[in-house]
């Protein structure tokens, strides 16, 4: 059946298209900050395409059109885009062809265009990496004119984040950050910033522009010498905040004057950070006399949480715990009932969540998925279309919290009653995966490539995968999808990493069957020294979350005694950092109850 609201959008963008005598549009997921989640005004392809997904690219022509997005969506994607002019484009998969190679088939000479404010430059070298086509970027964003109902650029309070949480200054950290590039690149004038998360991290800032996100819309202007500039929505800034910027020595501006600065040190050595988007590479390019562009040293030194970012992380994971518990004992008691459903069971969890100290709000929307819901990696609820909570299978919920100390990213698949065998045969699949990784000692910088190998091995050998990736860095009340590390099984920048201690990456394998269930179990970990010998230094990983595993769905024949001793051991300790949390009751009880002790 034909979408019809998708249709007529896009007839729409196709007669601006033909007025520009564009051949194809190219439509990211992309905010001028190249995000990752990005505010509603910038959400374009969504509005093009009707696909709701966090990622994916759009092209569109003026008789067909395609969407590139990884395994994660291709469930939610292939229902979504039903009915519309866009065909599912399978990334990663053998026989789908690259944007780049899709856009060959246009005859040569064709315009290809896009808005340069939402294509990254790294993007744009991709999309354009075979010769033939005509480069037509669009300096004035088009869908300002398609998109009638367009929400405004947001400009939500900007508070700062106090020093006992950041453990280190502004001031600090930009002269850390200037140390590395000095010791990199010698001799420059300014660095330019865009990264929305690195630009809060540098200046101990907080915002709430980007729903589940607490950074802010804003470029980031360095002097190595001088006073230093940020750009951004100036009325937004608490007093503090403009305090804190007055003593390491930043001026603010409008947002939108970025470009007249950059005219006005025309002659000046810039150094760009990788990531920013090709209105500013225009920029460069016409204004200034020396730039260039180079990777971030933030991101890594981010990644790197100091001792009061660790304090504050396992503090944010009590009281997270403390919700979860409290939360987990209503749904033994209310699924029984009747009348719950993906979503109820979602805006409850939240509601616990709300009562803790310094929480901010979540840090994603909540993944509840029931039954085969649960086999939709990144499956969301709506209100009025939520599947059923029934006493029977399996629920898979992917939830977190946004602290002022710290951001939780939580899974747990829950029993609800009578469970399959093959159910259970899948749930201890994951959980050995689960456990294999959180257990692991390793050299120091051995990269997320290896590591990945260690969640996957139970289930590679039972002939089961999953095709997202098993870790994610986590801000500390910051995005909860951090770089610049990952672990999975793909050979890219980011597995390539080697680890070292105080990062934090999640732990969550799983297996997906369609239509049936899935099972996912996620930890968030903290890397920490383990020993230091003749052989080098040694990491393992210090589970920071605190939540019961259920241990209802496993099939104990599988699991080993070692395996055992962890679980036994991380229940010991979820218990002994909850109990004195919890008040007297219901409550404590079940946290006894679910974490007792296991023998095999």
């Amino acid at each position: 059946m034909e979408n019809n609201i998708i249709s007529k959008r896009v007839e729409i963008v196709r007669q601006k298209m033909r007025e520009l005598g564009a051949a194809a549009l190219v439509v990211p997921t992309s905010d001028p900050h190249d995000s990752e989640y990005i505010a509603e005004r910038w959400k374009c392809r969504e509005w093009l395409t009707g696909f709701t997904g966090s990622a994916g690219l759009a092209v569109l022509t003026l008789t067909d059109g395609a969407l590139w997005t990884d395994s994660r969506y291709f469930l939610q994607a292939e229902h979504e885009l039903a009915g519309t002019p866009f065909q599912l484009m399978r990334d990663g998969e053998a026989e789908t062809p690259t944007p780049c190679e899709w856009l060959s088939r246009l005859p040569e000479g064709s315009k290809v265009c896009y808005v340069e404010e939402m294509m990254p430059e790294s993007l744009h070298k991709a999309i354009f990496a075979t010769e033939g086509l005509i480069d037509f970027g669009l300096s004035e964003d088009c869908f300002d004119e398609v998109w009638t109902e367009r929400p405004a650029m947001p400009a939500a309070p900007i508070e700062a984040q106090p020093l006992k949480l950041a453990g280190e200054s502004a001031i600090e950290k930009i002269e850390r950050i200037h140390s590395s590039m000095q010791n990199k690149m010698g001799a420059y004038d300014y660095l330019f910033l865009s990264d929305l998360s690195e630009i809060a991290w540098t200046l101990n800032l907080r915002g709430a522009d980007i729903a589940y996100n607490p950074v802010f819309y804003a470029y980031l202007l360095l002097s190595r010498t001088g006073r230093s500039t940020l750009f951004v929505a100036v009325d937004s800034l608490s007093t503090k905040a403009r305090k804190n910027l007055e003593e390491a020595n930043i001026d603010v501006a409008p947002y939108e004057k970025w470009r007249y600065f950059l005219a006005e040190i025309a002659q000046a050595n810039v150094v760009f950070f990788s990531g920013v988007n090709c209105k500013v590479m225009r920029a460069a390019k016409e204004t200034l006399t020396h730039y260039t562009i180079v990777d971030s040293p933030v991101a890594m030194m981010r990644a790197l949480k100091n001792q009061a970012e660790r304090k504050g992380f396992r503090a944010a994971m009590e009281r997270d715990g403390v919700a979860l518990v409290r939360f987990l004992r209503w749904l033994e008691t209310a699924v029984p009932k009747g009348g719950e459903t993906e979503w109820t069971i979602g805006e409850k969890l939240a509601e616990f969540r709300a009562e803790g100290e310094k929480f901010r709000g979540l840090s994603f929307a909540t993944i509840a998925g029931y039954g085969p819901n649960g086999a939709i990696v990144h499956y969301e609820a709506e209100k009025e279309t939520a599947s059923p909570i029934q006493p029977k299978g399996l629920l898979l919920l992917d939830s977190g919290a946004q602290y002022q100390d710290g951001t939780t990213d939580i899974t747990r698949t829950i029993a609800l009653g009578p469970l399959t065998q093959e159910e259970r045969r899948v749930y201890t699949l994951v959980l050995k995966g689960h456990i294999a990784l959180s257990d692991m000692h390793f050299p120091e910088g051995i990269t997320g490539l290896q590591l990945d190998t260690a969640a996957r091995m139970a289930m590679w050998k039972e002939g089961y995968d999953f095709g997202h990736g098993t870790g994610h860095g986590v801000g500390s009340f910051l995005n909860v999808h951090e770089g610049p590390m990952q672990i999975r099984k793909n050979k890219r920048a980011d597995t390539l990493i080697g680890f070292q201690e105080g990062m934090t990456i999640t732990d969550e394998p799983g297996i997906y069957i369609a239509g049936s269930f899935g099972v996912r179990i996620e930890n968030v970990l903290l890397a920490v020294k383990a020993r230091k010998n003749a052989f080098g230094k040694f990491l393992k990983f210090e589970p920071l979350t605190l939540c019961p595993i259920d241990t209802r769905p496993i099939d104990f024949t599988m699991l080993n005694k070692s395996e055992i001793n962890w679980l036994n051991a991380y229940h010991e300790e979820v218990r002994n950092r909850l109990l004195p949390l919890l008040e007297k009751g219901e409550d404590r009880r079940w946290l006894i109850e679910h974490t007792k002790k296991l023998v095999k």
